[in-house]
């Protein structure tokens, strides 16, 4: 969780002049243009790959989200001959139990979809009801009337939302056409397009 909570802080924070100016979508996409490269706290692109295969390994909450990466890194950088060997070998390995065994193509691969709103789409779910919370907040409400708001209407555990906020500053300055833009709109398959 705490990668993705240094990768949120960012798309909130370095998004929000774009979409303040510009609008929603056409302010993201303005956005995604002048920061297609997203300085992580890794230092290269194998050790996010190692710590991606490591998260699946450990089964963590997000194991499904860090497969579907993997698989699209693969393709990316596959295209341009530029796949780092640890990812090559991860993705030989898995065609190879896929070959080898009974298990579906989806359980070898971590695709399968699993219960609950954190584990289809971790990233979007944790970005929406941190936006809808901090909404919730600037109309009034504690922290604790949000969470409950929220846990009704997205039908989100209190626990899970908690967990979701661990770790999010933002910041009095983003604007609330920033957050009810992340809170509406689906932009996860976009978060690793680069």
């Amino acid at each position: 969780m705490q990668d993705n909570t240094a990768f949120l802080n960012f798309i909130i924070e370095k998004s929000n002049p774009y979409i303040s100016s510009l609008g929603g979508q056409a302010g993201y996409q303005e956005f995604r243009k002048k920061n297609a490269e997203y300085d992580s706290e890794f230092s290269s692109l194998e050790e996010m790959v190692a710590s991606y295969i490591q998260g699946i390994e450990d089964d963590e909450p997000e194991a499904q989200f860090f497969s579907r990466v993997l698989l699209l890194m693969y393709s990316h950088y596959e295209k341009r001959g530029a796949s780092p060997q640890i990812l090559k070998d991860w993705v030989l390995e898995k065609l190879e139990r896929i070959g080898d065994t009974d298990q579906s193509a989806d359980d070898i691969l971590r695709l399968k979809m699993g219960k609950g709103i954190s584990k289809t789409k971790p990233l979007h779910n944790r970005l929406m009801c941190v936006c809808f919370v901090e909404l919730k907040t600037r109309e009034g409400l504690s922290k604790t009337e949000a969470i409950n708001c929220a846990s009704n209407e997205l039908k989100i555990s209190d626990r899970n939302l908690y967990r979701f906020c661990e770790g999010i500053n933002i910041s009095s300055e983003v604007s609330n056409d920033t957050l009810v833009f992340f809170r509406d709109n689906d932009v996860s398959d976009d978060y690793f397009a680069y």
